[in-house]
Formats: C-alpha cells, sequence, structure tokens
C-alpha cells in the first residue's frame, strides 16, 4: 500500500534515541543550572530560585571551588551529587552516538535495507515530546502556562543555536559515521574555553589550558589523517561534511555560552525555562524541516510521498 512508503520515524532505533537525546539536553541543562554563577568583584547573590541551592558563599562575596559532590538541589528537592549528574550526562552523551549509528543502520523489514525515516524530522518529534514533558510537569507542578511566555524569547536565541547546530549535525550524518561526528565535535571544547576567559572572564590554570589543547591537537590530527586515508585511496576530502560539523561545533558553543548565561540569570524553577528553549527548539526544527533542509537534500523533503 502507498502509505506505507511513506517517510516516517519508523523502528525502535528511532524510540531510543528521542529518549537518549532528550535525556542529554535535559541533563546537560541540570548540570549547568546546578553550578554556582561566577561573582564579579563586586559581592553578588543568586536569584532566589525554588529548587535550586542558594549558594552562601556567593552571597558573602567569596570565590569558591564548585565541589562536585555538593548537593546542587535544595532540602525539599531530590538530592543528587553533582558528580553523579556529570557522570550520567557522559553516559547519556556517550550512548548517542551508538543509538545514532543502531538507528542509521537497522531496516525496518529485511528486504528494505537503508534509512527508513528523514532525519530533520527526528529533530521535531524530539523537541516536541521534550516540550510535551515540560508542560505535563509543569501542570502538574501547579504552575500556570503563562509563566512560559515571557521566558519564549529570551530563550528563543538559544534554542535558535542549538537547534540549528543539531540540524547540521544530522546533515553530516550523510558523510560521517556518528563515531566520527562524536570525536570532531569535542573540538568545541577549546572553543568553549576561550569564549568563557573572554566572555565570563574565567581563569584556568596551566594544567587546565594543557589538557584543552591537548584535546584540541588530538581532534585536529584525528580530522588529518581521516583525510588523508582517502586521499590515498583517491577519494576527494569531504568538504560539506567537514563545514556542516564545524558548523555545529561553532552554533553549539555560542548556544551554551548563551544557555549559561540565560539560564542563571533568571529566578523561575528549571523546568519552566526548559519549557521555554524547547518552544523555540520545536518552532526552529519546523522551519528548517519546511523550508531550509530540502534545499540541501531533496530527500529529506517530508512532501514527497515516497521515497526518492
Amino acid at each position: 500500500m502507498p502509505w506505507k512508503r511513506r517517510k516516517s520515524l519508523r523502528g525502535a532505533g528511532v524510540v531510543i534515541w528521542f529518549i537518549v537525546v532528550m535525556l542529554g539536553q535535559n541533563v546537560r541543562a541540570a548540570t549547568m543550572n546546578s553550578l554556582p554563577p561566577r561573582c564579579a568583584r563586586n559581592a553578588c547573590t543568586r536569584p532566589p530560585v525554588r529548587s535550586v541551592r542558594v549558594w552562601p558563599q556567593a552571597a558573602q562575596g567569596h570565590h569558591s571551588r564548585t565541589s562536585l559532590l555538593a548537593l546542587p538541589f535544595s532540602a525539599t528537592g531530590l538530592h543528587l551529587p553533582r558528580i553523579f549528574i556529570l557522570l550520567l550526562f557522559i553516559a547519556v552523551d556517550s550512548g548517542q552516538a551508538l543509538v545514532m549509528d543502531w538507528a542509521e543502520k537497522r531496516p525496518y523489514k529485511q528486504h528494505r535495507p537503508g534509512r527508513q525515516y528523514a532525519r530533520q524530522t527526528a529533530l521535531v518529534v524530539e523537541s516536541g515530546l521534550s516540550m510535551i514533558t515540560g508542560l505535563a510537569l509543569l501542570l502538574a507542578s501547579g504552575e500556570r502556562l503563562s509563566a512560559v511566555g515571557p521566558l519564549f524569547l529570551r530563550f528563543f536565541p538559544v534554542a535558535l543555536c542549538f537547534a540549528i547546530g543539531l540540524s547540521l549535525k544530522m546533515m553530516a550524518v550523510n558523510h560521517f559515521q556518528a563515531g566520527t561526528i562524536k570525536i570532531v565535535g569535542q573540538l568545541r571544547l577549546g572553543l568553549v574555553a576561550v569564549a568563557s576567559t573572554i566572555i565570563f572572564s574565567r581563569r584556568y590554570s596551566s594544567m587546565q589550558w594543557l589538557a584543552i589543547t591537548s584535546v584540541t591537537v588530538c581532534c585536529v590530527r584525528f580530522v588529518q589523517l581521516k583525510g588523508r586515508g582517502r586521499n590515498r585511496q583517491g577519494k576527494p576530502w569531504k568538504w560539506v561534511g567537514l563545514s556542516q560539523l564545524y558548523g555545529w561545533v561553532c552554533m553549539n558553543v555560542v548556544g551554551g555560552i548563551l544557555a549559561e548565561k540565560t539560564y542563571k540569570s533568571s529566578n523561575m524553577p528549571y523546568y519552566i525555562q526548559k519549557v521555554a528553549q524547547d518552544m523555540g527548539h520545536l518552532v526552529t526544527s519546523l522551519v528548517m524541516l519546511f523550508l531550509v533542509v530540502p534545499r540541501f537534500y531533496p530527500s529529506e523533503d517530508v512532501s514527497l510521498p515516497y521515497y526518492t
């Protein structure tokens, strides 16, 4: 029947990919939101937040190091050490590459191997599910939907950067395996360090800069070795895929800097802020789905009833 050939999200691999991406984004934002803000020269205090601990060191104007074993939530919330949240984020973030490869290679039927869905639709569905989950939590906590409205425009630049970056990343899947994408994505570490030093006036020790430089050099060397291997095989470099990956890295860095500043400058609970960001992410993903991505990859055009 014709409807069976329409582009849709099929297979358990795609469903698991949605869950892993949603967990990664929520854990990353929760980790970011649980860290204390950096005080400037004058004493400052963290705005009171219901589910986030107020840092007495910041209120007294002291510059103390963040303990990974400290509890980021108040006594009325969930007691999870930061080291647990950090390890959970690492596990989920690493698992995304494995699940993405599995979802890409898993056939829906034995006689129909290959990709069974449009990649950009995965980002749309992921944003929609994340927003629905946040709205359910918001309503269950007794909050009003009107609380999200004022935050939408504030978080829209954050969502715009992350959504465009993810779209570029999904385009790069046409050229590279998920493991390669994950390794190249570590280039953002050096860019984040430089940006946070300039924008947030953060200071890193010489050993920290050595570690950051080592990771960046290894990533660049990895890309060079991949390119030389293709040259020896008589194949050209995948410049289109590399440009998409570098665009994803840059958008991710800008979005991360904006997200840290935006999340810590608001006194609203985290789940309300996350819903506002997910709304902007969904809007941007829809625009990319119908207007932008199909112009680069006709196979991603969901208006076509059959596979190309």
